[in-house]
């Protein structure tokens, strides 16, 4: 629907420009733009709960010219769409619009609430009118207003009154109990003081479902806090409400709700692979040293692996000189978490981070691949983290493991952990299982990232050239929605 022409400044009837197509005119200035109450005399604060209020809203300008305007209100906090974003011509007779439309107004008494007119001519700024709107409920029973979380016995004892409960908030931090604390104003109904309600009750609702009765509070009327056995951590994901009652059938309205956000959640790593190759240079068909094998091995075999989620393991690579005789090796690593154990929450966040413990540096010579500076301005040797292709923790060991590259990993913060977002990677572990097959972290020389262990890559070569780091406490921080 559309704003209409306007008939009086007092009531207002739709008309036919309802639905009218918007033509094509030139950038317009609107000369008025307006929501005020549809009765001058109406009052828009303190009004009797629950409410209805009528409104005008008014847009004048140049005849003919298009606009578009939407109405909305926001009442603590939560914004609702009255009219959606509507377009339309002003009239060609005055270019005056106008409508008069009725506004619910809720159990509120929140500063700050307004309803709100938005107009926005063709080519031209938006314009913006707002109306204040408050009110209080009709009831002799207050709203309960300031419901939070105590974080000390001396806030919960400030709520309380008999002496067995000021026993019980002297009790309840010890063993980590939720403790609610919340207000009863008596001066929050109309024309009279609030009565006094025989008690109180707790409603909470478990991972945005219904709200159901969980906790009675039926001592003093002026104790306004209740334990809970259940801690804090526990109630992760809870919203509550209180509700002040009176006799059986006065049922005040319950006030704004209280969410505890669930705490961020760490996770260890359930599985860590460590690679080990020695002389991977002198294997493959990029060979140019034509190296024959030694020891019994070939050249190039991946020589040990090991599985602890504590374990400490290297990320890097060595080359001691450009001979046969070298000991070369390259070092990586696989990463994987349970993540079965999450809560149903949507995840805002998941970070990977690993502490560096040592790092050993040695930028050596020339290098076709590299320049040498990555090695020499590393502080951790782990070039990037991505997910493997067709391998996962707990297969063997294939010449190659390839990968998709997720992100490139940063040099470590002063705390010596180094962290990178992986949120999409686990995210699609926990829609399916399946999927989780871990993380993959390879070594520093961009131009090698494409495997975590390779044995065909290295054409020409540096000379004593050296970055490998070691690491430890790989985990993941989860961050859930709320």
């Amino acid at each position: 629907m559309s704003l209409v022409p306007r008939l009086t400044l007092i009531a207002f009837t739709i008309s036919a420009s309802i639905g009218m197509s918007v033509q094509p005119s030139p950038a317009a200035t609107l000369r008025t733009v307006s929501i005020s109450p549809a009765l001058p005399t109406e009052p828009t604060t303190n009004l009797k709960c629950p409410a209805s209020l009528s409104v005008t809203a008014l847009a004048v300008g140049p005849p003919g010219s298009a606009v578009s305007y939407k109405i909305f209100s926001v009442f603590n906090g939560q914004t609702t769409t009255i009219v959606p974003a509507t377009s339309f011509n002003l009239p060609t007779s005055d270019g005056v619009a106008n409508r008069t439309l009725t506004v619910p107004i809720p159990y509120d008494t929140a500063s700050g609430n307004y309803i709100e007119l938005d107009v926005t001519p063709s080519g031209g700024p938006t314009q913006t009118s707002r109306l204040a709107v408050s009110c209080a409920l009709n009831s002799d029973l207050a709203i309960p207003g300031g419901l939070t979380s105590a974080t000390d016995s001396s806030q919960c004892v400030a709520h309380m009154i008999e002496d067995s409960q000021i026993a019980e908030c002297d009790s309840a931090f010890p063993n980590h109990h939720l403790v609610l604390t919340w207000t009863y104003d008596q001066n929050g109904c109309i024309d009279k003081p609030c009565v006094s309600p025989d008690g109180y009750n707790i409603y909470k609702s478990v991972r945005k479902g219904p709200y159901a009765l969980s906790k009675v509070q039926d001592h003093e009327p002026g104790q306004t806090a209740i334990v809970f056995g259940e801690s804090h951590e526990e109630a992760g994901g809870s919203c509550f409400k209180v509700q002040a009652y009176k006799g059986k059938s006065d049922l005040g309205e319950a006030g704004a709700p209280f969410c505890i956000v669930p705490d961020p959640v760490t996770i260890n790593a359930s599985n860590i692979v460590e690679t080990h190759s020695n002389n991977p240079r002198d294997e493959g068909p990029l060979n140019s040293l034509s190296c024959p094998a030694s020891g019994g091995n070939p050249l190039g075999q991946k020589l040990w692996t090991t599985q602890s989620p504590y374990h400490q393991f290297d990320i890097g690579l060595i080359e001691q000189d450009n001979s046969c005789s070298s000991v070369d090796s390259i070092h990586g690593a696989a990463v994987q978490f349970d993540v079965t154990h999450l809560l149903p929450d949507p995840i805002r966040s998941a970070v990977f981070q690993m502490h560096v413990t040592s790092t050993a540096q040695n930028a050596g010579t020339t290098d076709s691949h590299s320049n040498g500076s990555e090695i020499a301005t590393a502080n951790s040797c782990a070039a990037s983290v991505g997910t493997p292709s067709g391998w996962k923790p707990g297969d063997s060991v294939p010449g190659n493991i390839p990968f998709n590259k997720v992100a490139s990993l940063p040099n470590p913060g002063s705390d010596g952990f180094v962290r990178v977002d992986v949120t999409n990677v686990v995210r699609n572990w926990y829609a399916s299982s399946s999927s989780n097959t871990g993380l993959v972290l390879s070594w520093i020389f961009a131009s090698w990232n494409g495997y975590i262990v390779s044995n065909a890559n290295l054409n020409t070569y540096m000379l004593d050239r050296e970055c490998l780091t070691s690491y430890d406490a790989a985990s993941l921080k989860i961050t859930y929605e709320w």
